[in-house]
């Protein structure tokens, strides 16, 4: 999932300003892949363990300290509006994230971004660790 240029961010109670992305990618913690003596080709395939990654992505227009440290547990809550719409509908999204890595980017053609990396982690295991609302 992808949203360019979401409306708010809040990090644990960090407001984030001129976020251009916020994108949420699944991967395979632990991945089976079973073959059979009948030929080269898998025959099964299963991710019984997943990774949710989430990155924030934002220009950076002045020196600022944001007080966001690596392994930081925050709640991310995330508003969208559809875009070329009239900004009442588009989406609510919730996630409790583990910071991971805060990375700046800076380029003398597209000035400076920081790239905020966290790992979303469920309550129990089982539930979906990132909640998306239509509204």
């Amino acid at each position: 999932m992808i949203w360019l240029n979401p409306k708010t961010v809040d990090l644990g109670g960090t407001i984030l300003d001129n976020v251009s992305s916020v994108s949420i990618d699944e991967n395979s913690s632990r991945l089976v892949v079973e073959h059979q003596d009948d030929g080269p080709h898998v025959v099964f395939v299963d991710v019984p363990e997943r990774k949710i990654v989430v990155k924030i992505r934002r220009r950076v227009v002045t020196d600022e300290v944001l007080g966001i440290d690596l392994g930081d547990s925050r709640a991310l809550t995330m508003r969208t509006t559809d875009s070329g719409g009239d900004g009442l509908n588009g989406a609510q999204v919730t996630a409790t994230v583990v910071v991971t890595d805060l990375a700046y980017d800076v380029d003398r053609k597209r000035g400076a971004e920081l790239v905020i990396t966290a790992i979303a982690v469920s309550s129990d295991g089982a539930i979906d660790p990132v909640t998306v609302q239509i509204i």
